[in-house]
């Protein structure tokens, strides 16, 4: 996953429009301590069984994709999210 500034607003933008909440977190601590310190929660009326949360990534690029992944596998109305895996 290589996007820019503008692509990802755009995303997050659409994201929103469909029903989605999205947060994506890095903790101080862990980046000091060399550990991997990116988390994203996913959540609202669009996203089913609780919402999807993932801990520990490494990177940005690696909690979005992952985020967007799990978002992808709920359901065929997701598949638009292709372009930017």
């Amino acid at each position: 996953m290589d996007l820019v500034a503008a692509e990802i607003e755009g995303l997050f933008e659409e994201l929103g429009l469909r029903g989605v909440t999205l947060v994506i977190q890095v903790d101080h601590s862990l980046l000091a301590t060399g550990e991997s310190p990116w988390s994203i929660l996913i959540s609202g009326p669009a996203v089913r069984h609780g919402g999807i949360q993932i801990e520990s990534c490494r990177t940005f690029s690696e909690c979005l994709e992952s985020g967007l992944r799990k978002l992808r596998e709920i359901s065929d109305e997701w598949e638009w999210l292709e372009m930017y895996l």
